[in-house]
């Protein structure tokens, strides 16, 4: 019995000697992480240099150590660490991992990851494209900040959030787009991303969180799908180069400075559902050549929402019959009144209709979830809400767009039986 004892004791002390033991094998540090079974975590590697190449196990004193995650740091700093490949054996990444790794050209994910954690890869200014696989569920804060080379990124269709400062900085990225996994989009996610040219967003964000785009100076187009309910504080502002916006009936609030200092900005359409429209809104949108706007009662605005614009020259377009009402009323009174035909206002019902491509450069096709009659007409109605483009098609038939200027649009739809459906529509 005692030797029975005394040999249990010798493995339980072997056991606790060997774990958290650091050891290197072909130029990279592991820590020991447990023994039943045997497990490491690729350690502090701060002087690293070359190409890491992570297999999946390693081997030190003849046992075999499945490698199952990257430590917190393990290559923080690592100036001449070129290249990662990470196996399907790592579950995980710490905090940190590959911050200021600025000659880090490339990175293998492996598909077992679900999470980046915060600053993952902040300051890799030489990262120039990355694949987020499927299995990732959050991309935290500052993952990517400042990533400057960074032009391509493939979001996997796992992505739930995007955190605050994940993409900021991100000067050399000129194209995102968000799949319908994602539904919510964090404080400055992608600000200063100047180079920026087109965003897509997922139909299911609810909101456009504060400063998500700020400063993203070479905007042209935005789709603001049907499910977003609130675009936060100065989420476009300084967004130079955004031409026209188009606000879908799911929104119910515009918050301060949402588009201010849209120079280039030349129209806006707000529909009935919003019920405020906080300062500064679409303050110095110096461009800005119409507004419409579906209120039967003139909605209550500060005076500075639209601060700086000379809004006599500006025409405002608001329901048939109400001209009066917005000719007396604060905010408003000083735009130059015009009615939208009544035809053409009515809501948009983007769940309904599917436009494909959207933004659009050449033709789409239009399709519908609810099994809608082959054949219908249709009516192109820019945000001004005269007549561009219309005719005859069906779900199968390109439409051409060739003739519209870049912009955006309301396609209204109306089918052999006579329900009457419209869908937003974006021209590049």
């Amino acid at each position: 019995m005692k030797t029975l004892c005394l040999a249990l004791l010798a493995i339980i002390m072997f056991h606790i000697n060997v774990f958290g033991q650091e050891f290197n094998v072909d130029g990279i540090n592991y820590k020991v992480t447990s023994m039943n079974p045997a497990t490491v975590e690729v350690a502090l590697n701060s002087s690293f240099k070359g190409n890491a190449n992570i297999p999946d196990s390693v081997t030190n004193a003849s046992t075999m150590y499945k490698v199952t995650s990257i430590g917190e740091r393990a290559f923080t700093g690592c100036y001449h660490l070129y290249s990662a490949s990470i196996p399907n054996s790592v579950i995980s990444i710490g905090t940190r991992a590959f911050e200021r790794c600025s000659r880090l050209t490339s990175v293998n994910i492996s598909n077992t990851i679900t999470s980046l954690r915060e600053s993952t890869f902040d300051g890799c200014s030489s990262l120039t494209s990355i694949n987020i696989p499927n299995s990732v569920i959050t991309i935290g804060r500052f993952v990517f900040y400042a990533c400057t080379s960074l032009t391509s990124v493939n979001i996997g269709n796992g992505v739930k959030s995007i955190g605050n400062f994940a993409f900021s900085d991100c000067t050399g990225l000129t194209s995102v787009n968000i799949p319908n996994s994602v539904t919510s989009i964090g404080m400055r996610a992608f600000q200063f991303c100047k180079g920026l040219q087109s965003v897509i967003l997922s139909d299911s964000i609810t909101s456009i969180g504060e400063s998500s785009f700020v400063g993203c100076s070479n905007l042209t187009s935005i789709n603001i799908p049907n499910s977003v309910m609130s675009i936060g504080e100065s989420a476009f502002k300084d967004c130079y180069r955004l031409s026209s916006v188009y606000i879908p009936n799911s929104v119910n609030s515009i918050s301060p400075i949402a588009f201010s200092r849209c120079t280039e900005l030349t129209s806006v359409n707000i529909p009935k559902s919003v019920t405020t429209i906080g300062s500064l809104a679409f303050a110095f949108c110096s461009g800005l050549k119409s507004v419409t706007v579906h209120w039967n009662t003139p909605l209550e605005i500060n005076a500075n929402v639209f601060e700086n614009v000379n809004v006599m020259n500006v025409t405002l377009y608001v329901p048939d019959g109400t001209q009066d009402a917005y000719r007396i009323a604060p905010g408003w009174k000083d735009f130059e009144i015009a009615v939208i035909s009544g035809v053409h206002d009515f809501d948009v019902q983007d769940n309904l209709v599917q436009v494909f491509p959207n933004p659009v450069s050449h033709s789409f096709t239009v399709s519908s979830p609810d099994n809608l009659e082959a054949n219908f007409s249709y009516t192109i109605i820019d945000v001004e809400g005269r007549i561009v483009s219309q005719g005859n098609s069906s779900y199968i038939k390109p439409i051409s767009t060739e003739n519209l200027a870049t912009g955006n649009y309301i396609i209204n739809i109306i089918t052999e039986q006579g329900k009457q459906l419209s869908q937003t529509l974006i021209k590049n």
